[in-house]
């Protein structure tokens, strides 16, 4: 009798933890770094043929700094189509260039804000020949 109270005392105790908590968070709790860029750079000629990354540069500017990404430096350049850059959630200044097309210029350029912290941006650039 007492190993049947036992039983039903220590079940009432395990159904009492089930999730029915309401001070879960929203939002998940990161136990590792995570780097969200704020814009990935597609490149496009003006045909809309895709471009790979070699001999493309990618110039992130904004009040934390800068950062330059070289497309020639990525594994497999010639199989690569897009750059990522900037990390932080404010605006940054773009600067993209390829060898052989007209650079584009790009400002104030902010990720897409979510509820716990960004989303990075797609960024198609239509590149005309020099």
């Amino acid at each position: 009798m007492n190993v049947l109270k036992l039983a039903i005392v220590s079940v009432v105790f395990v159904t009492g933890c089930s999730g029915d908590n309401k001070e879960v968070s929203e939002c998940p709790e990161i136990t590792l770094p995570v780097i969200i860029p704020i814009v990935n750079v597609k490149f496009f000629d003006a045909n809309e043929e895709a471009l790979n990354v070699c001999d493309a540069i990618l110039t992130v500017d904004s009040a934390n700094g800068n950062e330059t990404i070289y497309g020639s430096a990525l594994n497999n350049c010639s199989e690569t189509f897009s750059i990522r850059g900037g990390y932080d959630l404010i605006e940054h200044d773009l600067l993209v260039e390829k060898a052989g097309y007209v650079s584009q210029r790009f400002e104030s350029v902010i990720p897409i804000s979510t509820k716990c912290a960004y989303e990075t941006l797609d960024l198609s650039v239509y590149l005309d020949k020099d």
